[in-house]
């Protein structure tokens, strides 16, 4: 069996990841365009915490967001 506390901390994960997720694509179609939440994600990318997973996700997402404006 799995200890409980690693499948709360997955859990966790999948839950920050599948957030993460949801408000790039909000970003993507403008419905999100908040410094603050944007400044979040920065904060994210640089997490020394931050799963590998969720990491490459924002990697993927600053360049192609920039993209959009440029």
């Amino acid at each position: 069996p799995v200890p409980s506390f690693l499948c709360l901390s997955l859990q966790i994960l999948n839950v920050r990841l599948t957030a993460l997720t949801n408000m790039i694509k909000l970003f993507f179609v403008g419905q999100v365009n908040s410094g603050e939440a944007f400044a979040k994600l920065i904060v994210a990318w640089y997490d020394e915490s931050t799963d590998v997973r969720v990491g490459g996700l924002l990697t993927t997402f600053f360049p192609t967001y920039a993209d959009k404006f440029w």
